[in-house]
């Protein structure tokens, strides 16, 4: 089975605060294209980790067996599949600077590393407008949860 995978956050800074995130699982069927997305938030969250965290959620969902094309508009998770990668397993999961890689990256390291065909780096991918409005959505009804005493 072949498995597209749109990931969005709105992560722009070091570390954000209430991080909007969505992402789009799209596998092409003999009837066209079958999606399933989530939109969600993190209370806090760097870029990089937030694009992790979105990519690692998106892949519960998948049964094997299956290959994964990823777009994405985020330089670092680009780079991650199409640099990194090798480097990690050949040193340790340590980054150049020889920090552990994090967690999240590294299992997603190993889940992807036989299983990922392509990464699709461009600005705005097919689901771009539409993964920015529903997270724009979502974080405002978490911001009136908050608002009204309610946690989010």
């Amino acid at each position: 089975m072949n498995v597209n995978i749109y990931i969005k956050t709105t992560a722009k800074a070091p570390v954000n605060k209430n991080v909007g995130f969505g992402y789009v699982l799209e596998v092409i069927t003999s009837k066209g294209p079958a999606t399933y997305s989530y939109i969600g938030t993190l209370e806090e969250a760097t870029k990089n980790e937030a694009e992790g965290i979105v990519l690692l959620e998106a892949l519960k969902h998948l049964k094997e067996p299956y290959t994964v094309t990823l777009y994405t508009d985020a330089d670092y998770t680009a780079a991650v599949f199409t640099k990194y990668l090798s480097r990690w397993f050949e040193n340790g999961f340590k980054n150049q600077r020889g920090e552990p890689v994090s967690d999240t990256w590294k299992q997603l390291a190993i889940f992807l590393s036989k299983k990922l065909t392509s990464v699709e780096h461009k600005k705005p991918h097919s689901y771009s407008g539409w993964l920015e409005r529903e997270i724009e959505k979502k974080k405002a009804e978490n911001a009136e949860k908050i608002k009204g005493g309610q946690k989010a």
